[in-house]
């Protein structure tokens, strides 16, 4: 029983599969196992994740640029919402304080962070998307 080669179509795309016969024992009869080989490109099967790794541009897939934490942001923006906290502040500050200040408070409940770590923090979370216009640089000393 020697393994074949075969294309599946989903959702409209083609993957190559290895189709693995062998012998159930227990069934007493003749099973199938499916190996992933990669996408078709030109014929041939492509690993995606070889491809997005590789310098070539063999795979249609684009390599996906950055990853934004959010998750762990969102049961504090409901709270925020909830309790009108925003629009407390809203009273208080301009909307770019408002935005920094909430962000810094986010900060120390879900991850707290050194200060001088804020930014990276803040650039890779949601809140980044959300409130460009928050900026965390380094106070500048005379």
């Amino acid at each position: 029983m020697m393994p074949t080669r075969r294309i599946k179509k989903i959702n409209g795309i083609e993957y190559w599969y290895e189709d693995i016969p062998y012998y159930d024992k227990e069934k007493k009869q003749i099973r199938h196992k499916s190996k992933y080989l990669g996408r078709n490109v030109n014929g041939e099967p492509v690993r995606v994740r070889d491809a997005l790794n590789s310098s070539e541009n063999i795979c249609p897939v684009s390599k996906p640029l950055k990853a934004y934490n959010y998750g762990e942001l969102l049961p504090l923006q409901w709270i925020t919402d909830e309790l009108k906290i925003g629009e407390y502040l809203g009273d208080l500050f301009n909307g770019k304080e408002r935005n920094m200040i909430l962000s810094m408070v986010f900060n120390r409940i879900a991850r707290p962070t050194a200060m001088y770590n804020l930014k990276t923090w803040y650039e890779s979370s949601a809140l980044s998307l959300k409130w460009p216009e928050v900026t965390f640089e380094k106070p500048k000393y005379q």
